[in-house]
């Protein structure tokens, strides 16, 4: 639209400067004017397609001079209301982004897809140039969730050749007369105002699915998807500092790991990782197992093995079932075979640090409003000098604010957990001594109180008088948030179902 724009897509444009040895973002848009209230690096370029723009490209790739001149105008004319009605309609088309923006692709080796709700680190340190020559796909998941098998619409790096542009051809949903036939009843619900999800789950279909397996099967393609993401279903803080991406240990306070962060001696990188073990692996298709509850059964896909009860071990030999393989890094190769690297052997999961965080799930179920507080350090001449923390704060926003901003808060917020903690102790020695001289050591404590207060630092109290700092989240306790992180492991294969009718695709 000519005005809307995610309100997190800043973070992301921001953040994206820190890769800009290897990588450009372009921006596609049609007239909006909200662009030019946000400030992002060199390397994120915005490209006007102008009025109907998309969905002129999308009509001419579909229609290829197939139908008439009348039959394309109006095609376009629903398409166009579609994306501005339906806009997750645009996650099918993904795949066809190596032919629509061709024109704008001719000096990239590679292109791909992503989202507006990504927090980046400096690419550059997770991307080998050994891979992207050798694999025509390459696809970024959560860590240890490699197993899955489909390809990430967060960021899926194509080779930039023919014949992986025009490979989404090939589906059956794009041939011309079933498109125009998905098109015109997802008009025809507008016109009856169905909801968006009903639109979407009726007529379209997420990259994530039916294109995975196309690219699987296609007899050229050689794929590898790796575990270089942060987990969204956990609510650790990450920290941004210098383009290393690091996330907060469930034991420290946020000023821990911002320190952390800054005083490590070096970024983590892909190079100081030690060689893949490869071993061979079993791929199946299973419904339940495979844990991707938003996608049709058809192509729940997964690296899986048996499971055994002990009297079918003992009478039968027959497996029960399949279990989910956590997997850091799996690669398919051109003979179809799929190899995963053997973590026991070779430990290439960095599980403090990340090449992206897609917070999806923080902003759909969890915040309920957003913060940003960008400081000195955001200055686009200075980009790289910046520290910045991801967050969830008490009062459920989900906060982008500088390091230095959220160390205050953090320290304001335990020293008034320290005052809260004495005063209610205070009023228990009061109600013990029944009056006598309780009064005196109320007020004695009162001024422990107020120097606290003043001193603006946690050390104004006595070490001996200190409680456990709270961690994170300054209204929990540590022994809050591991039950909490418990309960989350618990009910995440529950929750998923909230994806297939959730706000949003998993694209």
């Amino acid at each position: 639209g000519p005005n809307k724009l995610a309100p997190y897509f800043e973070w992301s444009c921001r953040t994206f400067g820190y890769s800009t040895s290897y990588f450009d973002m372009l921006v596609f848009h049609e007239d909006n004017k909200a662009l030019s209230d946000i400030k992002c690096p060199l390397n994120v370029k915005f490209i006007n397609l102008g009025d109907k723009g998309l969905s002129k490209l999308i009509v001419n790739e579909i229609l290829n001079n197939k139908t008439s001149e009348d039959s394309k105008t109006e095609l376009l004319k629903i398409t166009n209301e579609i994306i501005k009605r339906c806009p997750r309609y645009l996650v099918e088309t993904k795949p066809m982004f190596g032919t629509l923006f061709q024109q704008f692709l001719t000096n990239y080796t590679h292109w791909s897809y992503t989202d507006p709700d990504i927090i980046w680190s400096n690419l550059t340190d997770w991307i080998q140039l050994s891979d992207m020559k050798q694999f025509h796909y390459i696809s970024y998941a959560k860590n240890m969730d490699s197993g899955r098998l489909f390809l990430r619409g967060q960021l899926t790096l194509h080779q930039n050749i023919r014949q992986v542009n025009n490979l989404w051809r090939k589906l059956e949903y794009f041939k011309s007369d079933i498109y125009i036939r998905r098109m015109s009843n997802a008009f025809h619900m507008i016109k009856e105002r169905k909801s968006s999800d009903e639109i979407f789950y009726t007529n379209f279909y997420s990259a994530e699915g039916w294109y995975s397996q196309l690219v699987f099967k296609a007899k050229f393609a050689s794929v590898k998807i790796i575990g270089r993401g942060f987990d969204d279903f956990f609510r650790e803080p990450v920290v941004l500092n210098m383009g290393k991406l690091s996330r907060c240990a469930l034991d420290k306070t946020i000023s821990e790991c911002i320190d952390n962060s800054i005083n490590s001696p070096q970024n983590k990188t892909v190079n100081s990782l030690p060689p893949i073990k490869l071993v061979p692996a079993q791929a199946h298709y299973d419904v339940e197992a495979c844990k991707m509850f938003w996608l049709p059964v058809e192509v729940r896909y997964c690296i899986a093995t048996a499971i055994y009860s002990k009297e079918a071990a003992l009478l039968q030999d027959k497996q029960t079932g399949l279990k989910l393989v956590r997997v850091g890094e799996a690669i398919l190769t051109t003979n179809k075979t799929w190899f995963i690297n053997d973590e026991r052997e070779s430990r290439r999961q960095l599980h403090g640090s990340a090449a992206l965080f897609h917070f999806r799930h923080w902003d759909d179920f969890i915040s309920s409003s957003m913060a940003v507080e960008w400081g000195e350090g955001w200055d686009l001449s200075d980009n790289l000098a910046s520290c910045m923390v991801l967050y969830l704060r008490a009062d459920r926003a989900l906060a982008f604010e500088h390091c230095e901003s959220v160390r205050v808060k953090e320290q304001r917020a335990i020293i008034s957990g320290i005052s809260n903690l004495i005063l209610e102790k205070s009023f228990d020695i009061l109600s013990l001594s029944q009056g006598k001289g309780g009064e005196a050591l109320l007020e004695d404590v009162g001024k422990i109180l107020q120097h606290a207060r003043k001193a603006g630092d946690v050390g104004a109290v006595s070490h001996s008088d200190k409680p456990e700092q709270p961690k994170h989240n300054v209204m929990k306790s540590l022994e809050e948030r591991k039950a909490e992180k418990i309960k989350m492991l618990q009910r995440k294969k529950k929750r998923s179902f909230l994806r297939r009718g959730g706000r949003r695709s998993a694209d």
